[in-house]
Protein backbone atom coordinates (compact mmCIF):
# COMPACT_ATOMS: atom_id res chain seq x y z
CA UNK A 1 0.00 0.00 0.00
CA UNK A 2 2.82 2.49 0.70
CA UNK A 3 4.68 1.18 -1.97
CA UNK A 4 1.81 2.39 -4.49
CA UNK A 5 1.84 5.68 -2.77
CA UNK A 6 5.38 6.12 -3.60
CA UNK A 7 5.13 5.08 -7.44
CA UNK A 8 2.51 8.11 -7.45
CA UNK A 9 3.98 10.36 -6.06
CA UNK A 10 1.95 10.70 -3.19
CA UNK A 11 4.97 10.40 -0.84
CA UNK A 12 7.79 12.68 0.12
CA UNK A 13 11.11 12.18 -1.48
CA UNK A 14 14.25 12.33 0.61
CA UNK A 15 16.53 15.13 -0.32
CA UNK A 16 19.03 12.48 -2.25
CA UNK A 17 15.96 11.01 -3.95
CA UNK A 18 15.25 14.21 -4.91
CA UNK A 19 18.63 15.09 -6.66
CA UNK A 20 18.76 11.78 -8.42
CA UNK A 21 15.23 12.46 -9.89
CA UNK A 22 16.49 15.56 -11.36
CA UNK A 23 19.63 13.97 -12.60
CA UNK A 24 18.18 10.97 -13.93
CA UNK A 25 15.24 12.76 -15.71
CA UNK A 26 16.75 16.02 -16.96
CA UNK A 27 20.58 15.48 -17.10
CA UNK A 28 21.75 16.02 -21.00
CA UNK A 29 22.36 11.99 -22.36
CA UNK A 30 26.48 11.43 -22.96
CA UNK A 31 26.45 10.16 -26.69
CA UNK A 32 30.70 9.28 -27.17
CA UNK A 33 31.86 9.83 -30.23
CA UNK A 34 32.83 6.05 -32.00
CA UNK A 35 36.94 5.75 -32.93
CA UNK A 36 36.54 2.59 -35.53
CA UNK A 37 39.74 3.05 -36.83
CA UNK A 38 41.39 3.96 -33.52
CA UNK A 39 39.71 0.30 -32.44
CA UNK A 40 40.17 -1.84 -35.58
CA UNK A 41 43.97 -0.62 -36.03
CA UNK A 42 45.05 -1.30 -32.61
CA UNK A 43 42.91 -4.73 -32.64
CA UNK A 44 44.69 -5.43 -36.52
CA UNK A 45 48.18 -4.81 -34.51
CA UNK A 46 47.72 -6.87 -31.51
CA UNK A 47 46.57 -9.28 -33.48
CA UNK A 48 49.81 -9.55 -36.01
CA UNK A 49 51.63 -9.46 -33.19
CA UNK A 50 50.30 -12.13 -31.24
CA UNK A 51 50.24 -14.64 -34.18
CA UNK A 52 53.60 -13.65 -35.37
CA UNK A 53 54.83 -14.47 -31.99
CA UNK A 54 53.12 -17.87 -31.40
CA UNK A 55 54.21 -18.79 -35.31
CA UNK A 56 57.81 -18.00 -34.08
CA UNK A 57 57.60 -19.99 -30.42
CA UNK A 58 55.78 -22.96 -32.24
CA UNK A 59 57.17 -26.39 -33.89
CA UNK A 60 54.10 -27.92 -34.89
CA UNK A 61 50.33 -26.83 -35.09
CA UNK A 62 48.63 -28.01 -31.32
CA UNK A 63 51.70 -25.68 -30.32
CA UNK A 64 50.98 -22.81 -32.09
CA UNK A 65 47.05 -23.25 -31.41
CA UNK A 66 48.31 -22.91 -27.59
CA UNK A 67 50.66 -19.85 -27.24
CA UNK A 68 47.78 -18.09 -29.65
CA UNK A 69 45.52 -18.63 -26.95
CA UNK A 70 47.64 -17.95 -24.09
CA UNK A 71 48.47 -14.22 -26.03
CA UNK A 72 45.32 -13.32 -26.86
CA UNK A 73 44.29 -14.42 -23.32
CA UNK A 74 46.78 -12.57 -21.28
CA UNK A 75 46.20 -9.23 -23.97
CA UNK A 76 41.99 -9.48 -22.57
CA UNK A 77 43.15 -9.09 -18.77
CA UNK A 78 45.42 -7.20 -19.59
CA UNK A 79 43.23 -4.62 -21.31
CA UNK A 80 39.88 -6.40 -20.97
CA UNK A 81 38.67 -3.47 -19.05
CA UNK A 82 39.18 -0.94 -21.76
CA UNK A 83 37.46 -3.24 -23.64
CA UNK A 84 34.27 -3.76 -21.48
CA UNK A 85 34.34 0.87 -21.22
CA UNK A 86 34.77 0.94 -25.25
CA UNK A 87 31.30 -1.54 -25.14
CA UNK A 88 29.47 0.51 -22.46
CA UNK A 89 30.48 3.63 -24.64
CA UNK A 90 29.01 1.76 -27.75
CA UNK A 91 25.80 1.26 -25.38
CA UNK A 92 25.74 4.88 -24.64
CA UNK A 93 26.22 5.85 -28.39
CA UNK A 94 23.55 4.09 -29.93
CA UNK A 95 20.92 3.30 -26.85
CA UNK A 96 17.39 5.13 -27.26
CA UNK A 97 16.98 7.78 -25.09
CA UNK A 98 13.60 5.87 -23.53
CA UNK A 99 16.00 2.72 -22.18
CA UNK A 100 18.87 4.93 -20.78
CA UNK A 101 16.03 7.17 -18.98
CA UNK A 102 14.83 4.29 -16.91
CA UNK A 103 17.64 4.19 -14.75
CA UNK A 104 16.87 5.46 -11.09
CA UNK A 105 20.05 6.23 -10.12
CA UNK A 106 23.06 8.95 -10.15
CA UNK A 107 25.45 8.36 -11.80
CA UNK A 108 23.48 6.19 -14.80
CA UNK A 109 24.30 2.83 -14.56
CA UNK A 110 26.56 3.06 -17.66
CA UNK A 111 28.25 5.86 -16.36
CA UNK A 112 28.44 3.35 -12.82
CA UNK A 113 30.32 1.21 -15.15
CA UNK A 114 32.78 3.11 -16.24
CA UNK A 115 33.79 4.72 -13.15
CA UNK A 116 33.83 1.17 -11.34
CA UNK A 117 35.76 -0.26 -14.47
CA UNK A 118 38.14 2.85 -14.04
CA UNK A 119 38.56 2.40 -10.15
CA UNK A 120 38.88 -1.10 -9.51
CA UNK A 121 40.07 -2.48 -12.39
CA UNK A 122 38.07 -5.78 -14.87
CA UNK A 123 37.51 -7.95 -12.01
CA UNK A 124 36.23 -6.17 -9.18
CA UNK A 125 34.86 -3.26 -11.56
CA UNK A 126 32.89 -6.02 -13.29
CA UNK A 127 31.54 -7.38 -10.11
CA UNK A 128 29.84 -4.25 -9.23
CA UNK A 129 28.43 -2.88 -11.89
CA UNK A 130 26.94 -6.72 -12.09
CA UNK A 131 25.36 -6.29 -8.58
CA UNK A 132 24.92 -2.82 -9.83
CA UNK A 133 22.79 -3.87 -12.85
CA UNK A 134 20.89 -6.97 -11.25
CA UNK A 135 20.64 -6.18 -7.75
CA UNK A 136 20.02 -2.81 -7.24
CA UNK A 137 18.83 -1.17 -10.19
CA UNK A 138 15.03 -3.14 -10.15
CA UNK A 139 13.55 -0.81 -7.62
CA UNK A 140 10.81 1.91 -7.29
CA UNK A 141 13.62 4.69 -5.47
CA UNK A 142 15.33 7.20 -6.99
CA UNK A 143 18.90 6.85 -5.30
CA UNK A 144 22.88 7.91 -5.44
CA UNK A 145 25.02 5.42 -5.66
CA UNK A 146 28.59 6.12 -6.64
CA UNK A 147 31.53 3.05 -7.02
Amino acid sequence: MQLDKCVTEKCPLSREQKEAKEYCLFHPLERPPLRWSKAASIVSATEIAISTLSYLLSSETGTFLMYYFIGNLSVFILTGKHLLIGLVKLYQHYAPEEIRRKCLYKPTCSEYAILALEKYGLIKGSYKTYIRLFRMCRGIEYGIDYP
